[in-house]
């Protein structure tokens, strides 16, 4: 399996880990931040979302720098 091949798999092993949640959750958040406008919602979900698949893509790509939608990162070591 390629690398593009292997990214895929892991980018979707991670949407399913949180997609139930989102579903569940999906038009029941009444409190919500903005980012860098007004009209850039970010929901408690959002957060939520991004801190697992993060939390998930670094135990599988620990050398990996990871930079999140909502700024979340974790640095790396693999270079490049």
């Amino acid at each position: 399996m390629g690398e593009a091949a292997e990214f895929r798999d892991l980018a979707l092993e991670a949407g399913r880990l949180v997609s139930s949640e989102i579903k569940l959750r999906a038009g029941q958040m009444k409190t919500r931040d903005t980012k860098s406008s007004p009209t850039d919602l970010v929901t408690a979900i959002d957060r939520w979302s991004e801190k697992q698949i993060t939390d998930f893509i670094a135990t599988k790509r620990t050398k990996d720098e990871k930079l999140g939608e909502k700024g979340s990162t974790i640095e790396g070591t693999a270079g490049g």
